[in-house]
């Protein structure tokens, strides 16, 4: 009877062995939606299908249904740093930067993020990040810090820039030709014509801080940043006038909207659009406790908002007669 006994129980351990080491697929993850109001959002990008905002503690949600739905992407080994700004290079391949020199890549329109680089020696931040499809991505950051990128981001490599003087540089923009803004506080505007091989530190048009920078059409450049200070160029750089602003409050984040609108969001959830290629702005909205950091705006002209409220979309408001609104 022992014998028996012991021949079952030596048979079921077999069974349960070869169960456990077959091969078989494994079960599908548990998906986490998230509530995108809850969370700090530093940065958000948008493609014709897919909406996608990072922020704090390395939280990255991404929807695909015009922000209806929040789901929590998947970070391969997360570190819990605080994610600062993403950009799309295309509708696949984008790029997310932040504190501990932390980038990720995704390949898959923001599902799924892989670690790229990180910094275990230094918590500097990098701050923004840009690059056109086929060209070199960069990234920027606190105390000079600027990474570049020659494989749509896969890899990357520091690249001392000695015209920074140390500035923190907080953005960056990029165009299809190899041309690049790069702006900072002090004044900062650094540019290079050659994809980042060399550098040279634009003449000083502002003593404040430039927070953001776009590049709108052609030789066209917007820079922006406190007090509501916004500057264009049609010149990539070499002259500078100053846009009218109504409202004097430190600008975040900006974009250009497919029907041409130049949006800009910042303090007090400021909402700010030029109509006229950055020459112009009006108030959209204003007059709230909390600030947004940054904009994207979708294939279909839907516009996204991101900041201290989370990442929510917002509606833009008619233009008054005169093209600006009066002053909140």
């Amino acid at each position: 009877m022992h014998k028996f006994v012991g021949l079952v129980v030596s048979v079921i351990v077999t069974l349960a062995a070869i169960h456990a080491f077959s091969p078989r697929p494994m079960p599908p993850f548990e998906v986490t939606r998230i509530d995108p109001q809850r969370l700090l959002i530093n940065g958000v990008g948008a493609t014709a299908t897919q909406v996608v905002a990072v922020g704090e503690q390395g939280h990255i949600l991404a929807s695909g249904d015009g922000g209806g739905t929040w789901l929590e992407a998947r970070v391969r080994d997360p570190r819990g740093s605080t994610l600062t700004a993403m950009h799309f290079v295309d509708a696949n391949t984008a790029v997310a930067v932040g504190h501990d020199g932390w980038i990720l890549r995704s390949g898959d329109g923001g599902r799924q993020w892989d670690e790229v680089a990180f910094d275990d020696k230094s918590s500097e931040p990098l701050l923004g990040v840009d690059g056109a499809p086929g060209g070199p991505l960069v990234a920027v950051g606190a105390f000079g810090r600027l990474m570049m990128s020659a494989d749509e981001g896969r890899t990357w490599r520091r690249q001392e820039m000695p015209s920074a003087d140390e500035h923190h540089l907080n953005a960056v923009a990029a165009d299809r030709d190899g041309r690049i803004l790069v702006v900072g506080e002090a004044g900062t505007i650094l540019r290079s014509a050659d994809g980042g091989a060399s550098w040279e530190r634009l003449p000083e048009i502002y003593d404040g801080s430039f927070f953001g920078v776009l590049h709108l059409t052609s030789d066209e450049w917007i820079v922006y940043g406190m007090r509501g200070r916004v500057f264009r160029t049609h010149d990539f750089g070499k002259s500078w006038r100053q846009a009218e602003v109504p409202v004097a409050v430190a600008l975040f984040g900006g974009t250009l909207t497919p029907a041409g609108q130049v949006v800009l969001v910042g303090e007090g959830g400021a909402v700010l659009v030029s109509d006229d290629q950055g020459a112009r702005f009006r108030v959209a909205k204003a007059g709230g406790r909390q600030s947004l950091a940054a904009v994207a705006a979708t294939a279909d002209g839907k516009l996204f908002v991101a900041g201290e409220p989370g990442v929510h979309a917002e509606t833009l408001a008619a233009a008054s007669p005169s093209g600006v609104s009066a002053r909140n």
